[in-house]
């Protein structure tokens, strides 16, 4: 999603309708696109996997408008409506972590000095708050 977001990446369709059904985007050339091509191929490996989706986290310029004239949570949303297709767990980063580079504070604890790439402090923290989002999601292998 952040890399999507800075290219920017055509945003797409999350799925096309024709005659009461629907087929998700094969568009790979867009977000919604790769990422229905990434998760079917998952699921072609491996049809019993837990998929888990993380949309992208906040990031210095995420409230500015890209190229395309979109903003970051734009992505981000685009990304959650996927998973909904597919009935994927979500841990929203975006909106649910409490870590802002807009805010100069958290900038400077928890990012390098461009507000996008995370320090490893944050990194810890995110371990930490993924596991705890992910747990009562994850598959007992022996059930």
């Amino acid at each position: 999603g952040t890399n999507d977001f800075g290219r920017p990446a055509v945003i797409g369709d999350i799925f096309t309708e024709s005659n009461g059904s629907i087929t998700p985007t094969a568009d790979t050339t867009t977000l919604c696109g790769g990422l229905h091509a990434a998760i079917q191929a998952v699921y072609a490996k491996c049809p019993t996997a837990q998929v888990v989706i993380i949309t992208p986290p906040q990031k210095s310029n995420g409230w500015t408008k890209n190229n395309a004239g979109k903003f970051l949570y734009e992505y981000a949303d685009a990304i959650k409506d996927v998973a909904k297709l597919y009935g994927i767990p979500v841990v929203d980063q975006f909106a649910n972590c409490g870590i802002n580079p807009v805010m100069s504070a958290m900038k400077s604890k928890y990012f390098n000095s461009d507000g996008t790439h995370p320090q490893n402090i944050y990194h810890l923290l995110l371990a930490q708050w993924l596991y705890n989002a992910i747990a009562t999601w994850v598959k007992d292998p022996y059930n």
